[in-house]
């Protein structure tokens, strides 16, 4: 027989109660059914977790006979008080309570932040700022997972993952992090009404499954407000995505202007590997002085860095390679994505941004893997532009000099068929920048201003933090798609396109020397 304590722990025992008071017994003659057989269910306590013994339970409530059915109600009703308290202890208080490993939200790898301390030197709460903002965004993306077996059979998939939700953002906002730390960013009053909701729910005799769903989802919509207030108003959002944005994509197009022709001498020497990284971020920084950057309290949080090219592995990709992603974002990987290769020696240049905590919540090491994607195309399209005119300004060069000489003039002359050629290469160049400079035309006002003005508008609509997350997320995917980062085919001739362009730039260097 099953018994179940009135303080709310499951086990099996024996023994006599009424129905209401202390442990329910069903009497074995009525309760030897197929669903609970010793030929089809494990023997013994050891051998069933929580959701097993629920299901087990609840199909035995469906019995006919009016005795056992109650009874079986009567255990359920004991079971769920359990299930209550695990559910309470994480929903308001954002702890796993959880000693048999029963509970369908399961912790990996990570422990619990600890509650803040006052501080010490300016050196200590930098560190501890930042020590507790990386435990606080490891808590939020990968601590907490949904154990689907656990999951028991009255609870849906799309409750138990608002449930996953509601307890990483209360153990969040209870624990702040950053410049955040000390601050009470949950109110008592809030704490209070979801417990109370809570207990509605575990006093009722039998479990609604739609109230249930409904009290969650009130609360997921409370604590999904709190978290938009905190990373949209508080933390200004809007202000890094407009800062991603000016030095990802490029939008300062002045800036990456000034510095690709502050480090022309630099890019078109080999790399040096002790020095390279410190050499673009001198010019970087320099190219910020002469623009709008400098006066963007913003722009320290941006680095560009160069890292060691790596060689494709495959012959087939020549032409694209995948971008390497920003250390610690190393270990994630970006599928179905390729970059049309420019210069093998300087297109591994990448943009670190360091943000504050909360916005590691959105703007996570995949998502800036993402923007690296974007700014490497957007940057190898400037140095292909700048390229051109370069041979542009080369051709013009020649021209005035045989104009002007008389060395010129006599060369012209005696060579028709050089200046065919150099006919040629002037409609070659022409015909290449015309493609160039409206593809780049395309990529800055027609995808990613548009869809940076439909972001802005959904995210300035939302007052739910999954809704912001959805907008970003889908924002995001318009841009890689819209860019043609994610159509193999496409890049790969856009990457030849660069190939050529590199070879029309040779003749003329050749022609002009």
């Amino acid at each position: 027989v099953y018994q179940v304590s009135t303080s709310g722990s499951s086990k099996f025992a024996g023994g006599k109660a009424s129905p209401d008071n202390g442990p329910l017994q069903v009497p074995p003659a009525t309760a030897d059914n197929s669903e609970t057989d010793a030929g089809d269910t494990p023997q013994g306590p050891q051998a069933m977790g929580g959701a097993q013994l629920l299901a087990l339970i609840q199909t035995a409530a469906r019995c006919g006979v009016p005795i056992v059915q109650s009874c079986m109600q009567r255990l359920l009703w004991h079971c769920n008080q359990v299930l209550f308290k695990q559910l309470t202890s994480w929903m308001v208080h954002g702890k796993l309570l959880d000693p048999y490993n029963e509970f369908f939200i399961k912790q990996h790898g990570s422990k619990v932040q600890q509650p803040w301390e006052a501080p010490g030197s300016r050196q200590q709460v930098q560190q501890q700022r930042e020590a507790s903002a990386q435990e606080a965004l490891l808590n939020w993306h990968q601590s907490f997972q949904v154990y689907d077996p656990a999951v028991p059979p009255h609870i849906s998939a799309a409750a138990a993952e608002s449930v996953a939700f509601i307890g990483k953002a209360v153990l969040l906002l209870k624990n702040p992090a950053g410049a955040f730390r000390g601050a009470e960013l949950l109110q008592y009053r809030d704490t209070l009404e979801f417990m109370q909701a809570l207990r509605t729910l575990q006093a009722a005799p039998v479990f609604d499954r739609v109230a249930f769903e409904r009290t969650v989802e009130g609360i997921r919509a409370k604590v999904a407000a709190l978290l938009w207030h905190l990373v949209v108003v508080q933390a200004d959002l809007m202000a890094h995505l407009a800062a991603i944005k000016d030095y990802f994509l490029m939008a300062k197009g002045e800036l990456y202007h000034s510095f690709l022709v502050d480090a022309r001498k630099v890019l078109a020497a080999p790399p040096r590997p002790h020095t390279a990284d410190a050499d673009v971020n001198i010019a970087f920084q320099q190219a910020a002085l002469k623009s709008t950057a400098q006066h963007d309290a913003l722009f320290a949080r941006f680095r560009i860095h160069w890292a060691p090219p790596q060689p494709p592995l495959d012959p087939s990709q020549r032409l694209t390679t995948p971008p390497p992603l920003p250390s610690p974002a190393n270990a994630y990987a970006l599928p179905n994505i390729e970059v049309p290769r420019f210069d093998a020696n300087w297109d591994s240049m990448w943009l670190e941004y360091q943000g504050e905590w909360p916005l590691g919540l959105l703007i996570t090491p995949q998502v800036l893997g993402r923007y690296n994607a974007l700014f490497q195309m957007l940057l190898r399209l400037k140095r292909v532009q700048l390229r051109l005119e370069e041979a542009w300004q080369a051709l013009s060069a020649l021209d005035q000099w045989q104009e002007r000489s008389e060395v010129g003039r006599r060369a012209r002359a005696e060579g028709s068929g050089a200046k065919a050629t150099l006919q040629d290469l002037r409609q070659l160049r022409h015909h290449m920048s015309h493609l160039i400079s409206n593809l780049q035309i395309y990529i800055q006002v027609d995808v990613i201003e548009s869809n940076y003005s439909q972001l802005e508008a959904r995210i300035a609509a939302a007052q739910d933090f999954s809704e912001v997350e959805r907008a970003h997320a889908n924002y995001l995917h318009a841009l890689m798609q819209q860019t043609f980062l994610n159509t193999t085919t496409i890049c790969r001739t856009i990457a030849a396109l660069f190939l050529h362009v590199q070879e029309l730039c040779q003749l003329v260097d050749a022609a002009t020397s």
